[in-house]
């Protein structure tokens, strides 16, 4: 398993502050699990809260990280997620 490299989370969440990127690279978490994360953030802002599987510890860190991300700055919310009623 590669751990998740800064072009990685740039990648696949869009352009975030600086701060959020390093600290989602220093979880540890895979460019998989960094997409496992924001697929369920995904889900829950497009389909509300819904009976899920437990995410594992380091998506579980990431989505803390994204939900505070997207919290501060409505302009990192990437535009699918930001489309969601």
């Amino acid at each position: 398993m590669s751990i998740a490299t800064y072009a990685d989370v740039i990648g696949l969440v869009g352009e975030i502050d600086d701060l959020f990127v390093e600290r989602i690279v220093e979880t540890g978490a895979s460019p998989a699990e960094v997409a496992q994360a924001l697929n369920k953030i995904e889900d829950e802002r497009g389909f509300g809260d819904q009976a899920r599987i437990e995410d594992s510890a380091r998506v579980a860190a990431v989505r803390a990280i994204l939900e505070e991300a997207f919290d501060e700055d409505e302009d990192a919310v990437p535009a699918e997620i930001a489309a969601s009623p």
